[in-house]
């Protein structure tokens, strides 16, 4: 705020987190569309983006539904030398993906400022990944032992074990537990793509289509059809994180807390398409992984609506914070005086 000079990051010896750009060659991707219920992932936004900025910024679920994505990251490295040099790791990664609207009234207007994807559940299987995701852009990484498919020959099993608790008590050990599987009820095998897409656009506007195409979205605006058109040409995937660290004297305290927008950009498309077959997933119902709460799942067995499948290199660049707590009472001064300006720039 007061000193636009940031302080260099200081590396030390077996550095785990490397610095952004990252590349991500050869991954597998797998997306299973789920029911869910909006007053819950309303719910969701409002304790873990909306409580953040006291209002500053609004996020809304989209539609009342998610994606669970299973990815294989054949091969990760950074693009920011020297690390560039420092070798190259793969990981399998898996999330949940919601799509969210961030809204701003001006004037007694209320309008899309953009949209985005909130990941509030993802699990990966390497431990570097866990700090850089966490430290760079606040991903809520949770390291965990995953089975991800690399072809389609392949089991049609997909599983995450990771540390959970099913009730909290302090008696209890917190130990490895199956928290969620995918699994193909009509086959025993993956087997092949149903549809296939020949480019990447293809791909965007099947998928966007099966989301938002059905009159359940909301807060449909000339903003949001921007937004849903700039994905379709840049061929990149927007995300909200809400980066923080625990405060070392309080711990029920952030030491800092932020809203952060970041993108995926596609750099190569290889091949995708609807998966054939049908799917279920099923879902542990822990109190320490509420998710079926948390997403408004049907139960702890959900159809699965729609499945896809992408095999692409994307990038990872840096973010723009979006919103940020202020230290003190002075940086908070600064902050709602600057507010005006902000708000006028957007308007002109």
């Amino acid at each position: 705020m007061f000193c636009s000079e940031k302080p260099w990051y200081i590396n030390t010896g077996g550095e785990q987190s490397y610095p952004q750009p990252l590349k991500m060659d050869g991954t597998h991707f797998y997306c299973f569309v789920l029911e869910a219920n909006i007053e819950n992932l309303q719910d969701l936004c409002d304790k873990q983006l909306n409580q953040a900025s006291q209002g500053e910024i609004k996020y809304i679920p989209l539609i009342p539904r998610v994606i669970l994505g299973f990815a294989h990251i054949s091969k990760g490295y950074s693009l920011m030398p020297p690390f560039s040099n420092y070798g190259w790791m793969s990981e399998n990664d898996v999330a949940f993906w919601v799509p969210v609207a961030a809204i701003k009234s001006i004037c007694g207007i209320t309008f899309i400022d953009h949209i985005a994807w909130y990941l509030p559940y993802v699990w990966v299987d390497n431990p570097m990944a866990v700090v850089i995701g966490r430290e760079s852009w606040g991903f809520n990484k949770q390291e965990a032992t995953l089975i991800v498919p690399t072809d389609f020959s392949h089991n049609a099993t997909l599983t995450v074990d990771a540390l959970a608790i099913p009730y909290f008590n302090s008696e209890d050990e917190v130990k490895m537990h199956q928290i969620l599987s995918v699994n193909r009820t009509d086959d025993t095998i993956l087997g092949s793509l149903e549809k296939k897409w020949q480019y990447a656009e293809e791909g965007f506007k099947d998928v966007i289509s099966m989301l938002f195409g059905d009159g359940s979205i909301r807060l449909p605006d000339l903003g949001l059809v921007i937004e849903l058109l700039n994905m379709l040409h840049y061929e990149e995937i927007p995300m909200v994180f809400i980066k923080q660290f625990r405060d070392l004297e309080n711990g029920n305290r952030a030491c800092y807390q932020a809203i952060v927008n970041a993108f995926a950009r596609m750099t190569k498309f290889n091949t995708g398409g609807f998966l054939s077959g049908d799917y279920k997933v099923k879902v542990s119902n822990f109190q320490s992984h509420p998710i079926i709460s948390d997403l408004g799942l049907t139960g702890e067995e959900v159809d699965v609506l729609a499945a896809f499948y992408t095999y692409y290199d994307f990038r990872m660049d840096g973010g723009k914070v979006v919103w940020k707590s202020p230290n003190s009472f002075l940086e908070k001064l600064c902050y709602k005086l600057s507010k005006p300006l902000t708000l006028l720039k957007k308007l002109v």
